[in-house]
Parts: C-alpha cells; sequence; structure tokens
C-alpha cells in the first residue's frame, strides 16, 4: 500500500494535541507526587527515577507524533515543509535531543564545577539546548550535542568550589555607613574568593539592610573562612544556597 494514502484530518490533530497537553500535565502531577509521598517506602526511588524518565521522553515523543500526524495531513507539502524545518534547525534539534540523553544525569546541577573539552568553569543555567558556563571569560554556551561529543567531566567541591548566594546583614552595634562599598572592599581583597568572577549583588532591602550577594571560593572549604571573616567584622552571614 502506498504510503501517501494515509489521511489525517486537522480536527484530528487538534484532538490528539489536546490530549497529550492533558496527559503532559497529568505526568507533571504524578512526577510530584512519587517526589512528595512518603508510602512507596524504599522503592521511592525506583519510581522517582521510573517518572523522571517518562517525563524526560513524553515531550520528544508527543513532538514526533504530532509530526507525523501534521505530514499526513498533506504528505507532499507538509513533508517538505517538516523537512525544509530540519534542514534549518538541524543543529538545534540536535541539541535538544542531545539535552534529551544529557539530563539522565542528573549530577548536572546548577552551580556544579564542570570541565568539557577547552572550557571549564561553573554552570549558571540549564536550557533546553545546553549549558550556559560561568568561565573566567565570562557567560558561555555548550550545546547538549558538543557535551556529548567532546565529553565532560564533574569537577569535585575541592578542585572547583563553585558560586554561593549569601545575604548578609550589619549587627545593631555596626557603625558602617555604606555597607555595599565596604564589604565590597572586603570580598576583592580577600584570598578566599575566586577572583576571576566578581561578587554580585542580587538585590538588597535599603529598610533592613539585609544584603544579598553571590561570591565564588575556590575551594569548598574555603566557605567557611569567609563567612568567619565577614562574621568578625560585625555583620550576620546566611549561606542561602549554591
Amino acid at each position: 500500500m502506498n504510503i501517501t494514502q494515509y489521511k489525517w484530518e486537522w480536527a484530528e490533530l487538534f484532538e490528539i494535541s489536546i490530549f497529550l497537553v492533558i496527559l503532559w500535565f497529568v505526568l507533571l502531577f504524578l512526577k510530584d507526587i512519587s517526589e512528595r509521598a512518603p508510602w512507596f517506602g524504599r522503592s521511592k526511588d525506583a519510581v522517582q527515577r521510573g517518572m523522571d524518565i517518562l517525563v524526560l521522553l513524553f515531550e520528544p515523543l508527543a513532538v514526533l507524533l504530532l509530526l507525523g500526524i501534521f505530514v499526513f495531513i498533506d504528505f507532499w507539502l507538509h513533508g517538505l515543509i517538516v523537512l525544509l524545518i530540519l534542514a534549518g534547525g538541524f543543529s538545534h534539534f540536535r541539541n535538544y535531543l542531545s539535552g534529551r540523553i544529557v539530563r539522565f544525569d542528573k549530577k548536572i546541577v546548577v552551580g556544579k564545577s564542570i570541565k568539557s573539552d577547552n572550557t571549564q568553569g561553573i554552570i549558571d543555567t540549564r536550557e533546553r539546548l545546553g549549558l550556559r558556563i560561568k568561565t573566567s571569560k565570562g557567560i558561555q554556551f555548550i550545546g547538549h550535542s558538543s557535551l556529548l561529543t567532546n565529553g565532560y567531566m564533574l569537577l569535585a567541591d575541592k578542585e572547583i568550589g563553585g558560586f554561593y548566594h549569601l545575604r548578609i546583614t550589619p549587627e545593631d552595634n555596626n557603625e558602617i555607613r555604606n555597607h555595599l562599598k565596604y564589604l565590597f572592599d572586603l570580598l576583592v581583597t580577600t584570598p578566599f574568593i575566586d577572583h576571576s568572577f566578581k561578587p554580585e549583588f542580587i538585590e538588597t532591602d535599603d529598610k533592613s539592610d539585609v544584603i544579598s550577594m553571590q561570591v565564588s571560593v575556590r575551594e569548598k572549604t574555603h566557605l567557611s573562612e569567609l563567612t568567619n571573616l565577614i562574621k568578625e567584622r560585625g555583620y550576620l552571614c546566611k549561606i542561602l544556597k549554591k
């Protein structure tokens, strides 16, 4: 039988799209339950792993299904359109599909130190097509396909400490007026931070003098030394997250 004889209708594409969207939200709901529910016991890790795999695979399979239906609505015209889109965005599609594989590695998270080919730094953000890495030269984007082609290595905390979010509050007896300038001058001269990355003030609260900032330390052991130094200068210092 000629494959071009198979034909779908626009209404069927719409109905299946609605069904897949509903199924997607159901999967996300079940995944959230698997992470929160206490009744799975020893099998909880296996259930969570299974849900992670389902969520990772569902999206590309759903897209392939919808593309297939779209093509068979008008085989020659829609087939040509899909081929042109795939040809024009081949590198993006390759990075997207490679990202499905990379995401199976749960150790690749924001704040983790990574090395791939000639790039070494700290993962700043995870995107659908790749990772944004903070390096000594600035932010660099690495596509997922490059990670699989060139390989990658996750570095231990003792090799590169990573970024940390600090919340700093002046103590009652602190007489310093310009806290932002004082803290910035203190940090850029301390040996505990990685001077390849400039300390960043994330947000400040002028009414309460609460200062939130992000710093990078070369080694994880330097973090406690840095917070102790800040406390010695008349500030309360809390580590919020990495």
